[in-house]
């Protein structure tokens, strides 16, 4: 009996040093979080509210982006930032990734003009396709200057694995572009593309002819008529609407949609103004040329 009592009271020692040492433990833990988050707090995101250091560490939760390996870190007049390595990290833990490939194209002095990257994932019979203007996005920075064509790369590639893996929350220096002006600027510009609606920013010039009647079909003369009102967002998507009402009379809605995702369109989301009027083109010309099919057809 008094065996039995011995045993007994050794198993509650044990079962008491357990407990112990788990609270001991979570107390480590808890300590380790407050000075990691403290560490957080005076290095990579150095100047943030403490409403704003709690968004970033969500947001570092939810991409899984380490902001200890400079994958992510905060600047207090713009947001929450990321390199393209960052995204590319996101991308190569993702098990449908495929691969991808930047491709850049020059003129004949070898300036950029451009840099498009493809990105496949397995799971997604197209890939998804983002063109980067070199005019749009080339910062006055001396790595710009040395290195154009990779800082190009950069930005096509940060575009198209964002899109492709749906990576929100932050922003990218290169995808800000070069924007002078005040700090408020800046920071309009950072809000608008983490939201997913890209700043139409681009000069427009002052429109000198009458806007297009409404009609089923674009005007004769996209660029003078239609493109000249692209300033504004609900003028790029009226024009949209109007010349797809004019596709759907020759072509396939499915085309309509994949001439959009190569072009990187989703929804309202034009990503620029300069990308906007390409896509749009590019559309016009088409139907342009089912027309004429159409008109050859009907005059045999």
């Amino acid at each position: 009996m008094t065996s039995e009592l011995t045993k007994a009271a050794q198993q509650d020692v044990q079962r008491d040093r357990r407990e112990n040492m788990s609270t001991e433990l979570a107390a480590m833990d808890n300590l380790y979080a407050r000075e990691t988050i403290e560490t957080i707090k005076q290095t990579v995101c150095k100047g943030a509210t403490d409403a704003q250091l709690k968004i970033f560490l969500e947001v570092c939760r939810a991409t899984t982006l380490n902001p200890f390996l400079r994958e992510v870190w905060f600047v207090p007049s713009v947001g929450i930032m990321a390199g393209r390595d960052g995204y590319l990290a996101i991308a190569n833990r993702h098990p449908q990734f495929d691969g991808m490939e930047t491709r850049v194209t020059r003129d004949e002095k070898n300036v950029p003009i451009k840099a498009v990257c493809t990105v496949w994932r397995k799971d997604r019979s197209h890939p998804i396709i983002c063109e980067a203007y070199y005019s749009e996005y080339r910062k006055s920075s001396g790595v710009w200057s040395q290195y154009p064509s990779a800082m190009i790369s950069k930005v096509a590639e940060v575009l198209a694995l964002k899109r492709s893996f749906a990576i929100n929350g932050v922003v990218t220096e290169e995808e800000i572009g070069d924007q002078r002006g005040s700090r408020e600027a800046a920071q309009a510009v950072a809000e608008s593309k983490i939201s997913g609606e890209m700043p139409l920013t681009e000069p427009q010039p002052t429109p000198e002819t009458p806007a297009p009647a409404e009609a089923p079909t674009a005007p004769a003369d996209p660029l003078a008529a239609v493109l000249v009102n692209f300033g504004k967002k609900a003028a790029i998507t009226a024009a949209f609407a109007e010349l797809k009402k004019a596709w759907l009379k020759y072509g396939p809605e499915e085309a309509w949609n994949q001439t959009l995702e190569q072009f990187g369109i989703d929804g309202e989301n034009y990503r620029s103004v300069g990308n906007a009027k390409r896509c749009f083109t590019a559309l016009w010309k088409a139907v342009e040329k089912m027309m004429e099919e159409q008109n050859a057809q009907n005059a045999q």
